[in-house]
């Protein structure tokens, strides 16, 4: 999952703190209830939906180049809000 989760376009690289973010659901277990071939689809998802819900969770990461405890808490509930909604919109 983690190698799905990784890939990104050719000249297109993911900010830092997007980065991270994604990887956070991968190595904390929140991707693992999810096929293998709905991992891309659910990252481009995530990101647009901690974007619009949460963006100031990326502005911390990026400030902090690191995980806080409040940062990781607020990581958990991002993953559990785009978890239920992209459930909800399939």
């Amino acid at each position: 999952i983690l190698t799905d989760m990784l890939k990104q376009g050719q000249y297109q690289p993911l900010p830092m703190e997007e980065q991270v973010a994604v990887i956070f659901g991968g190595v904390n277990g929140f991707l693992d209830k999810l096929p293998v071939s709905e991992v891309q689809p659910f990252e481009g998802f995530l990101r647009k939906y901690i974007k619009e819900k949460q963006a100031d969770v990326l502005e911390q990461i990026k400030k902090e180049r690191k995980l806080s405890d409040a940062t990781t808490a607020t990581l958990n509930k991002v993953y559990e809000g785009a978890l239920a909604a992209w459930a909800a919109s399939k």
